[in-house]
């Protein structure tokens, strides 16, 4: 039997909507762990992939949010036994800092709609490149960071100073995935035979 993907929440009211549904439709179970209530973390055996959900913290708030180091931990032991990984907004965030990367304030808050354009190997992606040139987004969102190492920008805003999606190289072929400007907003990791980070607003 498959094992059920984790999904980790920060707040009541950020779940795993569309997100659950089509990993309903996938056939794929899921089970939610709201870190807000203080609940334990799954071990890695235990699981099939790992969604992290965003939340109005930072991803180095560790004094007012002490779950957030075994969050990253966590990712990282994710990411490194090949188990697919979705960071959405403040989980795209944990995924780049359980790397290394810095994580900072934005130029400015980016919120409202807008629209993320696919690079050129965001195209050639086999999971990202079936989006189209252009995806429209809604941003809410004020941090950016730096890609992990190796990282491959997969799509971006024009106008921003810093990726939307990237993908990282040596250690294990992941991916991040994710929409926004400046800041991250969703990525993705998954074992294939390169690593790829998607990550809406990171810094280049």
């Amino acid at each position: 039997m498959n094992k059920p993907w984790a999904v980790v929440e920060h707040v009541s009211f950020e779940g795993p909507a569309l997100i659950g549904t089509l990993l309903a439709e996938k056939g794929i179970r899921h089970i939610e762990y709201p870190m807000y209530r203080a609940h334990e973390l799954p071990s890695v055996h235990d699981i099939g992939g790992l969604v992290v959900m965003g939340g109005p913290m930072g991803a180095l708030d560790d004094v007012t949010h002490p779950q957030l180091p075994r969050e990253r931990n966590f990712i990282k032991e994710i990411v490194d036994a090949g188990l697919p990984m979705l960071g959405i907004c403040l989980g795209a965030q944990l995924l780049a800092a359980s790397f290394g990367s810095a994580i900072r304030r934005g130029p400015s808050p980016e919120n409202g709609p807008g629209t993320v354009t696919v690079s050129e190997d965001g195209t050639r992606d086999p999971v990202f490149g079936s989006v189209g040139a252009e995806v429209p987004v809604v941003h809410w969102h004020g941090g950016t960071f730096d890609l992990p190492d190796g990282a491959i920008r997969l799509a971006g805003v024009c106008s921003s100073t810093s990726p939307q999606t990237d993908g990282p190289g040596e250690r294990s072929p992941d991916e991040f995935c994710g929409p926004p400007q400046s800041v991250p907003m969703t990525f993705r990791t998954e074992r294939k035979p390169r690593r790829r980070i998607t990550c809406p607003g990171c810094s280049s």
